[in-house]
């Protein structure tokens, strides 16, 4: 028989250090082999994160497709979001979490308050100028409505359009590629809104989206980011 001596505490802390090492081994293996996508904006991000919403459908399609391991869906929306808003806390809440991809949706609420078409593009466009210089790849969104209405003008509407309009330039200067909701929802209302109503048809307010919304986002969505995570190393 062996005789075993009890271990000391300088042993015993050595061999919790190792272990310690080890798993933080294991968990920077775990963090490479799964690519981490961040969903950047406001309450629609928010809520898109939320079961049923768009980011959960993205996530639906990825296991669908047998790929939804090597992704990790993250939805870092905040209600009342500006454009600013995304500035301030993007080094935390994008550049310490380590996003390899970034999906930008954002803007509605600084045409709501009324902030000026100039000032929005100033800062989105250095949002984009410091994320790129991360290496993440981008994907933007447009803005799709604030009211529904088709035949009649929602009050908004000539600012989303010009919102929408910078976001798309945005892209082409940046060569980014852009997920044109607004087109998207305008489509499907000029098609299905016959009654001319400002909600209910896509959104549940005129603002935020119903199922019908939340599906619209997460195919136009999941129809460009498709072909971009493939290209994420």
């Amino acid at each position: 028989m062996f005789d075993f001596l009890p271990m000391s505490l300088t042993t015993k802390l050595a061999l919790f250090a190792a272990f310690i090492f080890f798993m933080l081994i294991m968990a920077a293996s775990y963090r490479k082999k799964k690519k981490r996508i961040i969903f950047f904006g406001d309450s629609l991000t928010a809520e898109g994160a939320l079961y049923g919403g768009y980011i959960q459908r993205i996530a639906t399609y990825m296991q669908d497709e047998g790929i939804a391991a090597k992704y990790d869906l993250v939805g870092m929306g905040k209600n009342g979001d500006k454009a600013a808003d995304l500035f301030n806390r993007m080094s935390r809440d994008i550049l310490e979490r380590g996003a390899d991809m970034v999906v930008i949706f954002i803007g509605i609420n600084d045409v709501w308050q009324k902030n000026t078409e100039a000032k929005f593009a100033e800062v989105y466009k250095a949002m984009l100028e410091k994320l790129k210089s991360a290496g993440i790849r981008l994907i933007l969104c447009t803005l799709p409505v604030i009211g529904e209405k088709v035949f009649e003008k929602n009050e908004a509407d000539n600012q989303l359009d010009q919102f929408s309009a910078t976001i798309l330039k945005f892209g082409m200067d940046f060569e980014i590629p852009v997920v044109n909701l607004r087109e998207a929802f305008r489509n499907i209302l000029v098609q299905t809104n016959e009654n001319d109503v400002a909600t209910g048809i896509l959104t549940r307010d005129g603002v935020h989206l119903n199922e019908k919304g939340n599906n619209l986002v997460a195919e136009e969505i999941w129809m460009v980011m498709r072909n971009e995570i493939a290209l994420l190393k």
